[in-house]
């Protein structure tokens, strides 16, 4: 009886060390298996977190090494401000030609307001003298017109001298109405003693020759002047 119950007994311990044996290793591969688990999340967040990671540091570093480019100076154009025409007095200016030299005075009227309608540029004789063979003629270039001939007309002086000779002013300054510039044109006419012809000697002026006024009266731009 003893031995059937010792062996009874022995039974139900091995089968409680076994039953024991089953729940811990079961724990144990619960916690591999957490373990693994938690393993392979880790590695996933890394997986996920790594590119961003690599690329601030890459950025860092670009920042660092990457010298920033110089300013450039620019510069922004500006309109300049429209200036009200004045007239300047014209000094007295000589113009070398071979027959001599054109002297000028110029004389402001002082009027610059209330235009209206269309200049006139007129021309008269001051004086005329010749002697020793040199001829010297002054005459004046007046804007008689209710508004201003504008810069850039001319005139030309046709002289008696080999045959027929023309000088041009060249460009001329503005006229206000009222303004008038007195020339003074002297030239080498010659010796010519005894001419029966002298008296069909002339200086021909014509003002604004190349028409680039557009005035009131044109048949008064033309001076013959017998020397």
């Amino acid at each position: 009886m003893l031995a059937g119950g010792d062996s009874v007994a022995a039974h139900m311990t091995d089968n409680k060390l076994s039953v024991k044996d089953m729940f811990l290793r079961g724990i144990a591969i619960l916690g591999l298996i957490a373990v693994l688990l938690l393993g392979a999340w880790g590695i996933i967040q890394i997986a996920l977190h790594l590119p961003g990671f690599f690329g601030r540091v890459g950025s860092s570093i670009t920042s660092v090494f990457n010298r920033e480019p110089s300013p450039v100076a620019t510069t922004t154009p500006t309109t300049p401000a429209t200036q009200t025409p004045t007239t300047p007095a014209k000094p007295a200016t000589a113009v070398q030609n071979k027959s001599g030299k054109t002297s000028s005075t110029y004389v402001a009227s002082g009027k610059r307001t209330n235009l209206y309608g269309l200049p006139d540029l007129t021309i008269h004789l001051v004086s005329s003298y010749s002697a020793w063979g040199r001829t010297t003629v002054q005459f004046q270039v007046s804007n008689l017109g209710t508004n201003v001939a504008g810069q850039g007309w001319s005139f030309n002086a046709t002289l008696p001298i080999q045959n027929s000779y023309t000088v041009n002013s060249g460009p001329e300054p503005v006229l206000y109405p009222g303004d008038r510039i007195v020339y003074t044109l002297t030239f080498d006419s010659g010796d010519y003693g005894y001419d029966r012809d002298y008296r069909n000697r002339f200086v021909n002026i014509l003002v604004d020759c190349f028409g680039v006024i557009y005035e009131l009266n044109e048949r008064n731009n033309a001076l013959s002047i017998r020397i």
